[in-house]
């Protein structure tokens, strides 16, 4: 059984689900495979944030730190000029993905981390390299690939399937089956929720 996690690495209820997706990643071992793919939250973003907006994020990632009890650097948070585009850091992600698997997951925490707790600017091919350097993957491999025509087509692929399937909130949970995608979870669910789910869809 195949679990695909669609999730955007700028999103604040993925950071905030992050250690559930350690536990399920450790319960398919060996029973199943845990696939990453992308949802483009805020993809090809032009404009910076304005003050309202920039509030309403920062009030929400209050509200997921104070739900999940993931850490989040407040302090500076999204700078003035900040444009909020998820595209650059859904790319890094499919470069791991399809080039450097065994650092998939380190990449994603390095992302998420960097972004919500060092305030790095992700959105900057800069940001990626840094995070990249974070994950210990050979940069400028990495970098080649982050910038060739391949790997921008299958993000937008990942970006088509979420578009496709109707579904414009992360985290999510699908799985594969009778030839149709399946919805298991649509939003932050707690381990202890999920859990039963995920042993019933392997029995």
């Amino acid at each position: 059984m195949e679990v695909t996690y669609l999730f955007d690495p700028m999103c604040s209820w993925c950071w905030g689900f992050a250690p559930v997706i350690d536990k399920l990643s450790t319960m398919l071992e060996g029973r199943g495979q845990l696939c990453y793919r992308v949802g483009g939250l805020r993809a090809g973003q032009r404009q910076p944030l304005t003050p309202p907006l920039k509030q309403y994020i920062l009030n929400h990632w209050q509200q997921v730190s104070e739900a999940t009890g993931q850490p989040f650097n407040f302090a500076g948070a999204l700078p003035e000029g900040f444009i909020y585009d998820t595209e650059p850091a859904c790319r890094a992600v499919v470069v791991a993905r399809q080039h450097f698997s065994d650092h998939l997951k380190a990449l994603v925490e390095a992302l998420q981390r960097s972004f919500y707790m060092d305030q790095l600017d992700i959105t900057t091919p800069h940001g990626i390299k840094q995070a990249a350097i974070q994950a210990q993957l050979p940069v400028d491999t990495f970098m080649e690939a982050f910038f060739a025509d391949e790997i921008k087509a299958l993000t937008q692929q990942d970006f088509d399937l979420a578009y496709n399937l109707g579904i414009q909130g992360f985290p999510t949970l699908l799985y594969f089956d009778q030839q149709q995608w399946h919805v298991l979870v649509n939003g932050y669910m707690g381990w202890e929720q999920l859990q039963p789910l995920i042993e019933e869809l392997l029995t």
